[in-house]
């Protein structure tokens, strides 16, 4: 009966001994599986995060193009130089374009005559002019600012030419940093003119137009140069509509 005592204790000691370790195994195994759950539900929360910043990364974008788009100014159209082979094309300006354009004050302007080519033009009287003839122009003149040091974003070009030369001449001039647009016709003081119409390389708001009219076998054309100053521009449109012959 002893042994038999014993035997059982023994039993009762090993299955004790098991079953702790089955326990052991399987609660570090359920503790292993809640570790593993907690990670992944981090992960989750992390991604679900990060998806919701870049949402609304993408909708404060489109919100801000959206705006930008809305709040872009435009400036007047002007024209450019008129300088081909003859006359030096004039340095554009670089001033930041304002909101918009205030319309200048034209009642005090001077007048330009030419008694020998028979035309006029008004400018603001704090521009000047300067003769700027040369190559087989037989007459040009250049009207400036009296601050900007002889740039000439407006001229007038007097050739012995035909209309299709002086075009193709003005084309060249141009080429290096504009390309040709398109021409179109304007009326200027009862005269008709042809336009070209370029486009800026680098910028849309410094692309010139050239007004050019045959007269007594005689070429002549006005251009303007845009500036980035949407008040530049909007002069240089006001100078082009003073254009007229005077005879």
């Amino acid at each position: 009966m002893k042994n038999a005592g014993s035997t059982i204790i023994s039993l009762i000691v090993v299955a004790a001994i098991v079953g702790g370790g089955t326990y052991y195994v399987v609660n570090t195994k359920i503790s292993a599986q809640k570790n593993d759950f907690s990670n992944q539900v981090g992960d989750l929360k992390s991604k679900l995060s990060s998806l919701e910043a870049n949402t609304n990364k993408v909708a404060n974008d489109l919100k801000s193009q959206q705006n930008s788009s809305g709040s872009t100014a435009t400036s007047d159209t002007a024209a450019s130089t008129g300088s081909t082979a003859a006359a030096p094309t004039p340095t554009q300006a670089s001033t930041a374009t304002p909101s918009s354009a205030t319309p200048p004050k034209t009642t005090d302007w001077k007048s330009f005559s030419s008694s020998r080519y028979a035309y006029t033009v008004k400018y603001p009287k704090d521009w000047t002019y300067k003769d700027i003839t040369g190559g087989s122009s037989m007459n040009a003149t250049g009207f400036y600012p009296q601050t900007a040091k002889e740039t000439f974003p407006f001229s007038v070009v007097i050739e012995k030419s035909n209309l299709d030369y002086s075009i193709a001449q003005i084309k060249k001039a141009y080429a290096q940093d504009y390309s040709y647009k398109d021409k179109s016709t304007a009326e200027v003081n009862s005269t008709a003119f042809t336009v070209l119409n370029f486009s800026g390389k680098t910028s849309a708001a410094t692309a010139p137009q050239v007004y050019l009219a045959t007269k007594d076998d005689l070429v002549y054309h006005f251009a303007i140069n845009n500036s980035n100053d949407a008040n530049v521009n909007a002069i240089l449109s006001e100078i082009a509509k003073t254009f007229q012959f005077s005879k």
